[in-house]
């Protein structure tokens, strides 16, 4: 399977090719195993970022101010097992008939490519399908997805709760950080309220699963294979994400790798107890840019955890 081929069968994977709201309009006959934030009945999202340096400062004005969030690709993630294709032939490799489904379903992504590709170079690769050794094919497959994995299709990632001591630790410099909160309003069957109603939940998994060859599986099944699965080392973090590309809407425009978003859906900012009282003078400043100004909270820890309340 050609790079060209891949990227247009994870982009119809990812990208309905219509306004999300569409899709989730049509998804509502069963869309029980699509996890969207909203049937979960979640009303809120939070994010998670530093704010020590002049880079972090930047990042979070972007938000708060510019009601912008950051699209990350594949290979700006922590964990380089994000965001991971791993293709697999179904079938025994030496049985004709797994070769012969494989030529096939290759002949028919290939014809059915925009722009269209060169009869020539079609039957080029149709007959080098033929005698190719298919565990080879499977790994240039793979190979193929996940460099064009890396440069597309970024992701927006958040948590269901801001009082997980690891999400400060980990994701708020220890606690000198801060917490955004996203309105993550219910869906109404008019319309997608918040474009973060739509996010969907990441599930932990001992193995990534397999996108077969051939394609035989629906495209949501192929993004949650794709981008919702995290290995269970993750567990606990209960994440939630929004992954986009060209042509996403829902209530975002996407430029390049950032997308704004209506003013109205940030709910609110909990301040990690460490923060500075610079840091915290510069956070109450942009707050209180917003009209309405964005209510403020501090996460303390306490012995049976963290602890929420109004600040100051």
């Amino acid at each position: 399977m050609t790079n060209q081929i891949m990227r247009r069968v994870i982009r119809a994977a990812l990208e309905p090719g219509r306004d999300s709201r569409e899709l989730v309009l049509e998804a509502g006959v069963d869309i029980r195993g699509l996890n969207y934030a909203f049937k979960a009945g979640i009303h809120t999202l939070y994010k998670f970022k530093p704010f020590l340096t002049a880079r972090d400062e930047a990042h979070v004005r972007e938000i708060l101010v510019d009601n912008k969030i950051y699209f990350a690709r594949a290979d700006e993630l922590k964990d380089k097992t994000e965001l991971q294709i791993r293709h697999e032939i179904w079938g025994d490799k030496a049985d004709p008939e797994t070769r012969r489904r494989v030529v096939a379903d290759s002949e028919r992504l290939m014809r059915a490519e925009v722009p269209t590709i060169p009869e020539n170079s079609i039957q080029l690769q149709l007959r080098r399908l033929e005698t190719a050794d298919l565990a080879f094919v499977e790994q240039e497959a793979s190979r193929t997805s996940n460099e064009s994995l890396r440069r597309e299709f970024p992701v927006f990632s958040m948590a269901i709760r801001n009082t997980e001591p690891l999400h400060w630790k980990e994701y708020a410099g220890d606690s000198t950080g801060l917490c955004i909160h996203f309105d993550a309003t219910s869906y109404d069957a008019a319309s997608v309220d918040s474009p973060f109603s739509v996010a969907r939940l990441v599930e932990y998994m001992p193995a990534r699963p397999p996108i077969p060859i051939p394609l035989n599986i629906e495209g949501t099944e192929v993004a949650r294979r794709i981008a919702l699965t995290k290995p269970l080392s993750y567990v606990g973090e209960i994440e939630y994400r929004l992954v986009v590309c060209k042509g996403y809407s829902a209530g975002i425009e996407i430029v390049g790798q950032k997308g704004k978003f209506g003013a109205r859906h940030i709910v609110g900012v909990t301040i990690g107890e460490r923060m500075s009282d610079m840091q915290i003078a510069k956070v109450a400043a942009m707050a209180q840019h917003r009209d309405p100004a964005i209510p403020l909270s501090i996460a303390r820890e306490t012995p049976t955890g963290i602890r929420i309340s109004p600040f100051p």
